[in-house]
């Protein structure tokens, strides 16, 4: 044990996690405290609203991203020069362009049935999420990707904290003035990102430019190769985690989406935190070649995950506290519930060590292959659980799912590396 501490302390990919990882916990937690004076301020009822809201602008940004961010930490990262680098982010932003003009157009033009089809009395805000929201995480995203495949982790953080603190003192104000109107709420809220993208030339340097003008084919051909397994993961994974919004909302009523909308901000904390674990793990173990490199690094996933495992006995200690502290007592009811989603969300943490070895075992399948299976058992869990078990329902089906892909990730990349470096393991 004394020598695994000793190595990852000696380990630059760990520093500059703990910085991705901190850094943006505490960005994310200030976003979280703004949803916190929201849902305080608000009500469960009215919360609910907003959260199908949340729950759209998460799901409409994936699909607008399709998995094309992902790419970059491969191809950056393993790019020759400044020059093939460019050619990479402007291959990605034109994509980009392309997605989001034709969903926020759907998104226009279906706003009033799909409201129907969710049982929900609020067009408006669907069609937000769709123009505001969606574009501005997408673009966001993007942002914040070609920072970290640059290895300008540091930038991204700060990134971050500015769209958060935005997000934080707009909730400030709203609070201080008791306004409770939730579509412009909804708006200011959905629109933060698009601070930081105003001065987004100030975080890179000189050497990066854009031109998506230009098809920059072989670029192109690479991005949309990976993207269709990457893209697949990516976008059943967010389906996963919020399709049950939509769900409860479904069948359930607007006072349990506002419930489970709650205490979801909870758990959201930790699943970001392993959004910034994956951002570094991921294009850092994409250069592994090497079985000693990978040994070390399986070493260090070890260690990470009985730390993971500590966590999760802390907070669900804690549950009922942290909902108290955070959403306010309200949303006690839905602590069995939160409970639930904890274990889903470092279930979800636990599982990022290993998939970052499917970027340096060039498996791309993976991800589309295990982001369906998530989606599946997250979708047939909640049709089926929700009508009967409520809230407790969706919450179990997520962890079904989390743990499955748990399960899965740790089985594949054993039969891979036995498979690919048999005689030296």
């Amino acid at each position: 044990m004394k020598k695994l501490f000793q190595l990852a302390a000696q380990s630059q990919g760990l520093r500059q996690s703990v910085l991705m990882v901190v850094g943006n916990l505490m960005a994310t937690s200030i976003s979280a405290l703004s949803l916190i004076l929201i849902s305080r301020l608000v009500g469960p009822s009215l919360f609910g609203e907003f959260s199908v809201g949340f729950a759209l602008i998460m799901i409409i940004s994936r699909l607008n991203d399709a998995g094309i961010t992902a790419t970059l930490m491969k191809f950056v990262a393993n790019a020759d020069d400044s020059t093939q680098r460019n050619e990479y982010f402007s291959a990605t932003i034109r994509l980009k362009l392309i997605l989001s003009i034709v969903i926020t157009s759907i998104g226009v033009v279906g706003a009033i049935p799909f409201s129907r089809l969710l049982n929900f009395d609020s067009p408006w805000l669907v069609l937000v999420a769709f123009v505001v929201g969606g574009l501005s995480a997408t673009y966001f995203e993007q942002l914040t990707g070609m920072l970290q495949s640059l290895h300008r982790f540091q930038y991204a953080v700060v990134v971050n904290f500015i769209q958060a603190s935005v997000k934080l003192l707009t909730a400030a104000v709203i609070v201080f003035f008791q306004f409770r109107q939730i579509l412009p709420i909804f708006t200011l809220y959905a629109a933060a990102p698009l601070v930081p993208l105003l001065f987004s030339t100030f975080f890179f340097p000189k050497s990066v430019s854009f031109n998506v003008m230009k098809k920059y084919a072989r670029a192109r051909r690479q991005i949309i190769t990976m993207a269709k397994h990457t893209g697949t993961g990516y976008i059943a994974s967010t389906l996963s985690g919020q399709i049950n919004v939509l769900f409860v909302q479904s069948f359930l009523t607007t006072y349990e989406t506002g419930l489970l909308g709650g205490v979801s901000k909870i758990p959201l904390l930790f699943s970001l935190a392993s959004m910034s674990l994956s951002n570094v793990l991921f294009p850092r173990v994409a250069r592994y070649t090497l079985i000693q490199d990978l040994k070390n690094y399986l070493q260090k996933a070890s260690l990470l995950l009985i730390l993971i495992g500590g966590g999760f006995l802390i907070t669900y200690i804690l549950a009922p506290f942290l909902i108290t502290f955070t959403v306010g007592n309200d949303y006690l009811p839905a602590l069995s519930t939160l409970r639930i989603l904890l274990a889903a969300a470092f279930a979800m943490i636990a599982t990022v060590p290993f998939t970052a070895l499917f970027y340096s075992l060039s498996d791309p399948k993976y991800f589309s292959i295990t982001g369906i299976i998530q989606m599946l058992i997250v979708v047939g869990g909640n049709f089926l659980l929700v009508p009967v078990y409520g809230l407790i329902g969706s919450a179990i089906a997520e962890l079904i799912a989390r743990l499955a892909i748990f399960a899965l990730t740790l089985s594949w990349a054993a039969w891979i590396l036995r498979q690919k470096y048999l005689s030296t393991l």
